[in-house]
């Protein structure tokens, strides 16, 4: 059975929508619950598509969606909720502020915080980053940051950094 892609169905899910667009509006205009289709044809839903306020350091204004997933208590949720990202990174989104499909960057919020060695999440990090998935991680005193590839790409109180980053996916060699 597929879950309701009706967010009043999903309490839990709702008020954490609800707190991330209250964190997320003074620096991103936000779309919910947008339709995309996979390369294969599945109907997806995405919670967000946040749209910049601000530039990337790159140029343009390139959006990010975001999945939202309670915390992850385990590895296997944790690494389900990255899958399902980066076949979210390979949908087409049907934006209303975009003409045609948009392809976009996706974010998880990342709490997973098992003992690993270091070598292992930057291994994490990086290999997701290829697969243009990127996470949004509580920082100690940047409050949160959106990372790609172990780069901070944007935090809350500092904006957006991070060289020639774009948010448009890549494709092929990387």
């Amino acid at each position: 059975m597929l879950a309701s892609t009706d967010i009043s169905q999903r309490p839990l899910e709702a008020v954490a929508v609800q707190n991330w667009v209250t964190i997320l509006k003074p620096h991103f205009h936000i779309e919910h619950e947008v339709p995309g289709r996979s390369v294969r044809g599945k109907r997806y839903r995405i919670d967000m598509l946040l749209h910049p306020k601000f530039e990337w350091p790159s140029g343009g204004r390139h959006p990010i969606g975001f999945e939202i997933k309670r915390p992850h208590p385990s590895i296997a949720e944790f690494t389900k909720a990255v899958g399902q990202a980066v076949d979210y990174a390979q949908a087409e989104w049907q934006s209303r502020s975009a003409p045609q499909p948009l392809r976009v960057y996706v974010a998880v919020f990342d709490t997973y915080t098992d003992d690993q060695r270091p070598g292992e999440r930057f291994f994490l990090d990086r290999l997701a980053g290829r697969l243009n998935v990127a996470f949004i991680r509580p920082h100690p005193w940047r409050v949160i940051d959106l990372r790609t590839s172990g780069e901070r790409r944007w935090s809350l109180n500092g904006g957006p950094s991070g060289a020639a980053f774009s948010a448009i996916p890549k494709d092929g060699s990387r």
